[in-house]
């Protein structure tokens, strides 16, 4: 059902516009707040024809509404516009041209409440997590609490289901939406640190749930003033799960408070280097925007590269020895007949020396030293192995590599990060969620290695 055929908060103010020079004009403005958060905002600004003729202004703009009798601020950010009327021929004093808008970052109104006491809702999108495991029941208070969360700067933190029912323009009857937040009703917070505070629990919500949780907007109450805030209110992003079909989730909800409050303990307990691994990690396996096979193969190798950079120099072989003298005599050749090629055969010997394990080597080393099970999983060198098909992509690109095999070898390497950031995070995997994965038809034996053999087969 069309949401436009049930009634909705309206806002008509005037307000000013400044220009990215600081120009300021009047206009008009109207908004149409959604239902639930996520959903998109219709606005409106126009520019009295009284106002007009106007300068030519500079994008983005800001939009800024004042009213001291009710107490209620308005402020909408990086407005950034397409076309808009500059002036009318001949003159007129009474209506006005609506501009063309293509952007707003954010949109925020400020105004009275009562009552006062403190509550912080964060509000955000939508998972086939919460669609596939959460109940539907529709509950009387039209709160739902689904799980609960701790931390130590902000307590507890409750995961939600909230219901909006709204009369229907044309009947009698309502229409019910639904969305999700997190409820947080510890005294003295403050807007300012609440996302920060909390964007450690969106990431590890995101890896377990395959998909990305975005922060819509919020609902901040305190000292007897509501402050709302929507992020992108003219097209609010969503996400989708990154697991194939069909859908598997890391957790289930049945266990979903005690494992995420396992990893966030954990995760308080890291170091700064490996907190920043979590949040790549984590974006890297659910990314906020829809990535091809070869796009997200290359987004998690990148960061495997990154978090295994550090792995320690290898102790070298009697061949690799051997290799270095030969290299040396070879080197010393060529002294006195061509210094050019007599340094670079002595930085092949300096290179094969200095003991630096190669890109899957230093990925295996960081496995090893973080107990990381992979053996199940596509190989990480050798023949046609995951390392392979990165320097296939990088070098030569997606239509070098067999497309069934670049899926698979995806979900493979996705799954490989998956048990590195539960490695930093110090849990495992439940045994049954972990049995399930591994009857996925993509992790048979059989079947990669046949799409292995053939991975670089494109004719």
């Amino acid at each position: 059902m069309n949401n436009n055929t049930c009634h909705k908060e309206n806002l008509s103010f005037d307000a000013e516009l400044i220009d990215a020079n600081g120009i300021k004009i009047p206009v008009e403005c109207t908004i149409q707040l959604p239902l639930i958060c996520g959903d998109s905002i219709d606005i409106s600004i126009a520019i009295p024809y009284s106002a007009m003729p106007i300068p030519i202004l500079k994008n983005p703009c800001k939009i800024k509404a004042e009213n001291n009798i009710s107490g209620t601020n308005i402020l909408m950010k990086d407005v950034w516009y397409r076309k808009l009327t500059r002036s009318v021929i001949p003159p007129r004093t009474l209506g006005s041209s609506t501009m063309s808008i293509t952007h707003i970052s954010s949109l925020s109104i400020i105004d009275n409440f009562r009552p006062s006491n403190e509550v912080a809702l964060i509000y955000l999108s939508n998972t086939d997590f919460f669609y596939d495991q959460a109940h539907l029941g529709l509950e009387a208070s039209m709160i739902e609490n689904l799980a609960c969360f701790s931390f130590p700067e902000l307590g507890a933190v409750k995961l939600q289901r909230y219901w909006v029912k709204s009369l229907l323009k044309s009947s009698d009857g309502f229409l019910s939406r639904f969305g999700y937040q997190l409820e947080i009703t510890k005294d003295d917070i403050s807007n300012s640190s609440l996302i920060k505070n909390i964007a450690p629990l969106l990431d590890i919500l995101s890896i377990f749930f395959r998909q990305r949780i975005l922060v819509h907007g919020y609902n901040f109450i305190s000292n007897g003033l509501r402050e709302r805030f929507w992020r992108d209110p003219l097209r609010p992003l969503s996400t989708n799960c990154v697991s194939v079909d069909p859908k598997h989730f890391l957790v289930d909800m049945d266990n979903l408070s005690k494992q995420v409050n396992s990893a966030l303990k954990n995760y308080h307990q890291l170091g700064e280097v490996e907190k920043k691994y979590i949040f790549n990690l984590s974006y890297s396996l659910s990314p906020a925007i829809n990535l091809r096979d070869s796009e997200r193969f290359m987004s998690l190798f990148r960061e495997l590269e990154y978090i295994s950079g550090d792995a320690k120099r290898r102790i070298l072989k009697e061949n690799e020895n051997l290799l270095v003298e030969k290299f040396d005599i070879i080197a010393e050749s060529f002294s006195g007949i061509d210094p050019e090629i007599c340094e670079r055969v002595k930085g092949f010997s300096r290179m094969i020396s200095g003991g630096k394990p190669s890109l899957g080597e230093r990925l295996i080393i960081y496995l090893q030293s973080k107990d990381v099970y992979y053996a199940d999983l596509w190989s990480i060198l050798g023949k046609n192995s995951l390392t392979d098909i990165r320097n296939k992509l990088t070098h030569r690109g997606a239509h070098y590599v067999h497309h069934q095999g670049l899926a698979v070898a995806t979900l493979h390497l996705s799954l490989l990060t998956e048990r590195i950031a539960f490695a930093l995070l110090g849990i495992s995997l439940n045994p049954q969620i972990h049995n399930q994965l591994k009857l996925d038809d993509w992790l048979q034996a059989d079947y990669v290695r046949t799409l292995k053999d053939r991975v670089f087969d494109t004719d």
